[in-house]
């Protein structure tokens, strides 16, 4: 069985809770790792999802009208400034490039997407990325989310964490390395917990050129209106990895 549907099936042995009126199976304070530019799919899946959610993280918008051109057979209702991270990120992409810059070993490359202000109930289910250069020179990301769905979310959240973490590294010149990400409340919806899915590893690239994030910003605003699962496809080299 490959690691997805290992994790997944663990999931599926945890403990039944009911959130909002839906039953899950659920596992408190899960870490899963991944190495680089690697997502799980799974057969009827979008993975436009997670590369136009990805290219809203870059570019620091939310365009909803452009999410339901690419899935407009998904729950565009779960789509909202709460689960947009872009608007989130204000000027702290750039912080964290210039700490990086200026210290290789700073443990203060945080970006926080969740608003103190705002009440608990509008915060995101990623709460914050930290970025952290490693003894063998290559940037880590370590992702916090309070809640994450193991068909629905991480799948294409992995793709949008990579995103992000590839401009980072061009713009700090630290090789993308490991994501690893913790989450307080991993889960699957009790109504599939029993019939796992088949999931297959797929890797993708991301095109280098710009070290700087305004740079970053102006190509994924680009990209926004013109991508489709064609050119995604072709721009990331989105393919199946073989067994």
């Amino acid at each position: 069985m490959d690691y997805y549907s290992r994790y997944y099936r663990t999931l599926t042995r945890g403990d039944p809770a009911t959130a909002r009126g839906i039953t899950t199976i659920a596992r408190h304070n899960v870490t899963f790792s991944t190495s680089p530019y690697t997502t799980w799919r799974r057969k009827n899946d979008n993975p436009m999802i997670g590369v136009m959610e990805g290219l809203q993280f870059i570019a620091g918008v939310f365009y909803k009208d452009e999410i339901a051109r690419i899935a407009p057979n998904s729950k565009l209702e779960l789509f909202t400034g709460m689960s947009s991270y872009g608007p989130r990120c204000g000027a702290q992409p750039s912080q964290i490039v210039d700490l990086i810059r200026k210290d290789r070993y700073t443990r203060q490359a945080v970006i926080v997407l969740a608003n103190p202000g705002e009440s608990p109930t509008e915060r995101p289910c990623t709460t914050s990325l930290q970025f952290q250069v490693s003894t063998s020179l290559h940037l880590m990301v370590t992702v916090t989310m309070r809640s994450s769905d193991a068909v629905w979310g991480l799948p294409y959240d992995l793709i949008q964490f990579n995103f992000m973490g590839h401009v980072i590294s061009t713009c700090t010149g630290y090789p993308l390395g490991e994501i690893i990400i913790n989450i307080g409340n991993a889960h699957v919806y009790e109504s599939t917990a029993l019939k796992i899915p088949r999931f297959s590893m797929y890797e993708f690239t991301i095109p280098t050129g710009p070290t700087e994030i305004v740079e970053w910003k102006e190509w994924a605003l680009k990209l926004i209106p013109t991508i489709d699962y064609t050119k995604a496809v072709e721009i990331f080299n989105i393919r199946k990895v073989s067994k």
